[in-house]
């Protein structure tokens, strides 16, 4: 079975939006010549189909329906799950969640409708039986009857020979009412949006509300930092006290030229570990590597900026003012400068972005076998060096101590 087919359509539809081109809506009908990928009722409580484009996977009464192109009839008397770059589905559902960069709804839920993408189309013959929840780019509504309430939040909304039974509420840049448009309840916009076709729509009550940007507090400004910098010298500590060995390695990248290794190495780990991923997602073998590989780089990218923390706090309070302190103080030092500079507008997207790359290019050096191999040299050289030392001076005590008679 394809099951790679599955975590690719989860990869598209999480990074879809921004890497897939926009299509357009008529693209996305469903052709005569679509696949069909039909699970039968009794077919156990886990059961997968796939044909070349797109793969079903069915969990009890549930149906998941993934792929790039996701074409074709499919039926359950669950909840329905389909995610995709293209998504055009026919078939029944007792819910349905729909999400894809071009999606075109021609099914039918007994209740509520969730649709998310870039451009949708909602139309005939397609069916809700409760209420519809669309957000996106452009939703176009046309050539249907919708039983209950329509919620939107988009850029533009198009509604073109609607009847809606219930009320329509939106926050949307701009509405077009064409054709014939019956809203039996309340119209419910933002005060700002450009209507267009006022004519063409009737309502029994117009509500308009304003969109109020409500700007923080200073002091929740300050809350919300404080809570960020204890979580994160929480996760350190825990590092730290976890893998001892972690102060040592940071310490041995202090100078210049490690700085400039690091934010290197922790700028191919930002860019390359998410596109290994997603072709190990693609892989039938190399899917579960894929999935905690992705797990690992969300949480180097969380500790980056405590490892930077660390980093900076042994380089200021070390090496700057020759204290030497801590290394949960210097931590916790470290990660108060940073969330600092992070404040100031000039230098806050620099101080992230140099952050993050010095705290992976850390991470990814704290577990080098090969540095740790060089620590444990090292510390055993030193030892080494400290016996010798020990062992002279008992030597020359000891001579010291000897008589006349026992030196002749």
């Amino acid at each position: 079975m394809k099951i790679k087919i599955i975590f690719a359509a989860l990869a598209a539809a999480l990074l879809g939006g921004s890497l897939v081109a926009p299509v357009s809506a008529t693209e996305s009908s469903l052709s005569d010549n679509a696949s069909s990928i039909i699970l039968p009722s009794d077919s156990g409580t886990f059961a997968i189909a796939e044909d070349d484009d797109s793969a079903t996977f069915r969990m009890g009464r549930n149906l998941f329906f993934f792929g790039n192109n996701v074409f074709g009839k499919a039926d359950t008397n669950g909840l329905l799950f389909s995610f995709g770059n293209q998504v055009s589905l026919k078939g029944k559902s007792d819910y349905a969640f729909i999400a894809g960069n071009s999606v075109t709804y021609n099914s039918e839920t007994a209740k509520d409708l969730f649709v998310a993408g870039n451009i949708i189309t909602i139309s005939a013959p397609g069916k809700v039986g409760r209420d519809v929840f669309a957000a996106g780019n452009q939703i176009n509504v046309r050539d249907i009857d919708l039983p209950h309430d329509f919620a939107a939040g988009a850029n533009q909304v198009a509604f073109h020979n609607v009847k809606i039974a219930g009320d329509v509420n939106l926050n949307v840049a701009s509405v077009v009412f064409d054709g014939s448009v019956e809203i039996a309840g309340k119209l419910i916009v933002n005060s700002d949006a450009d209507i267009t076709g006022w004519g063409n729509v009737t309502y029994s009550e117009l509500e308009k509300y304003e969109n109020i940007d409500v700007e923080p507090t200073t002091t929740e400004i300050l809350v919300g930092k404080l809570i960020s910098i204890a979580s994160l010298f929480l996760a350190m500590v825990l590092s730290i006290a976890l893998f001892p060995g972690v102060k040592q390695h940071v310490e041995n990248q202090l100078s210049v030229a490690q700085f400039g290794k690091n934010l290197v190495i922790g700028l191919c780990v930002l860019v390359f570990i998410p596109i290994i991923s997603i072709f190990l997602l693609m892989s039938f073998i190399g899917a579960p590597v894929g999935i905690i590989l992705i797990a690992l780089y969300s949480i180097m990218v969380y500790l980056s900026q405590g490892f930077s923390g660390l980093w900076l706090g042994k380089l200021i309070l070390e090496k700057g003012f020759n204290f030497n302190a801590n290394a949960f103080i210097e931590t916790l030092f470290g990660i108060v400068v940073i969330v600092a500079l992070s404040a100031l507008p000039g230098v806050s997207a620099l101080t992230w972005m140099s952050s993050t790359l010095l705290g992976l290019g850390l991470i990814l050096q704290s577990v080098n076998p090969r540095s740790k191999i060089n620590t444990e040299t090292t510390a055993s050289s030193q030892s080494a060096k400290t016996k010798t030392q020990k062992a002279k001076v008992v030597k020359t005590k000891s001579a010291k101590n000897k008589s006349p008679k026992e030196s002749k």
